[in-house]
């Protein structure tokens, strides 16, 4: 009989992982009751499993469990995180308002109670514990065409630089693009945290184009200079102690206009066009003068003289003979606009050139300055 009862107590205790597994998915019909049961019982089974026995995966379970044990595991670690940037008296507060909530509770045991009781969700594990599950959880969602919720459960569980080791063939571009597109939704530094990752997946698979587009967008200089360990373990910088000129020019594009009117040059077409040239070759007229007149040629101009700085009508014009006073309203602010774009990434002279409009008692030419300054420095960093 002792025998018998000894065998059983082996065999519930070999087996008893099974039963908190099993427990982990019903828990998901009580989450309401008992918040991150699915988790709990999760993580007790991992603790409770034999050495030579395997747990199984949790995409074993569905496509819904995993859902349900992603949604747990980041609040789980977003509440962590808020209670290590709590000061002592806060968190001293929110136990009393735990103990109170009990109290009130216990004194109106047997009334109809109107709201559910707050339960306080203790969970023994370790962040990296936690990490592990989810980049399991990544690895299911990323096989079943789920890429967006495994990059948010990762971003929850600030470890969104991993997915590199995740993604293949089939996922990586799909990945790629649902994290640019998050760019515009976050603040550093989950911000350099998504251009990272983005970037090592694409050198990863070598898209080499696209991983440079994400590096130009990083810019950080001590990505310029990373450092590496020799055979002894001793961090040895490998790259020049300061990042090279012409580089940082290359990086910030501070010398594109110059070497745009070089080449314009090369081929013959920087010398400044007039209307009269262009209308001559199209067989039209530029002698009307009326306001859809002048506001035509205020963007022949602008386009056939972009990025050369000399046209004749509105950088080379004398002092208040401007072509930006031949128009009204609307046309007047083209017009002031259109210097951004002939003066176009010459940030040394052109802006010499739209400041003075920005102190216009015109409401048209200073709004048009404003975006001809935002036009001549689109693409340059100085």
């Amino acid at each position: 009989m002792g025998f018998c009862i000894a065998v059983a107590v082996i065999v519930m205790r070999a087996i008893r992982y099974l039963f908190a597994d099993i427990l982990s998915v019903l828990a998901m019909t009580y989450s309401d009751t008992k918040p991150r049961g699915t988790l709990r019982y999760r993580l007790l089974s991992a603790s409770l499993i034999p050495a030579l026995s395997p747990l199984s995966e949790p995409g074993s379970w569905g496509h819904e469990y995993v859902r349900h044990l992603a949604a747990e595991l980041g609040e789980e670690y977003s509440s962590r995180v808020e209670d290590e940037g709590d000061a002592p008296e806060e968190a001293a507060e929110k136990e009393k308002e735990i103990e109170k909530v009990a109290d009130s509770d216990k004194e109106n045991d047997g009334e109809e109670k109107k709201e559910n009781p707050v339960v306080k969700v203790v969970i023994e594990a370790s962040n990296e514990e936690l990490q592990a599950l989810g980049m399991q959880c990544a690895v299911f969602l990323l096989g079943h065409n789920a890429e967006p919720g495994a990059v948010d459960l990762l971003e929850k569980l600030e470890i969104v630089d991993r997915i590199a080791e995740l993604v293949d063939e089939n996922t990586y571009a799909r990945v790629c693009a649902y994290i640019i597109r998050c760019f515009n939704l976050l603040t550093p530094p989950d911000v350099i945290s998504f251009l990272r990752a983005a970037h090592a997946i694409y050198v990863q698979h070598s898209k080499f184009p696209e991983g440079l587009g994400l590096f130009m967008r990083l810019v950080p200089i001590e990505w310029l200079q990373p450092p590496s360990e020799n055979a002894d373990g001793d961090a040895d910088i490998t790259f020049q102690d300061e990042v090279p000129e012409d580089l940082l020019e290359c990086l910030s594009n501070s010398k594109l206009s110059v070497h745009f009117k070089e080449s314009g040059n090369e081929v013959g077409v920087a010398d400044a066009k007039s209307l009269e040239d262009v209308y001559k070759r199209a067989g039209a007229t530029a002698n009307v003068d009326s306001a859809r007149a002048n506001l035509a040629g205020t963007f022949v101009n602008a386009f056939v003289n972009a990025g050369f700085g000399n046209d004749e009508l509105m950088v080379e014009a004398e002092e208040g003979n401007s072509w930006i006073y031949k128009n009204k309203d609307h046309g007047m602010m083209s017009a002031a606009e259109s210097l951004g774009l002939s003066l176009l990434w010459d940030t040394d002279i052109g802006l010499s050139h739209i400041d003075k409009y920005t102190y216009s008692s015109e409401e048209h030419i200073k709004a048009g300055a404003l975006f001809a300054t935002g036009l001549l420095n689109a693409g340059v960093r100085t």
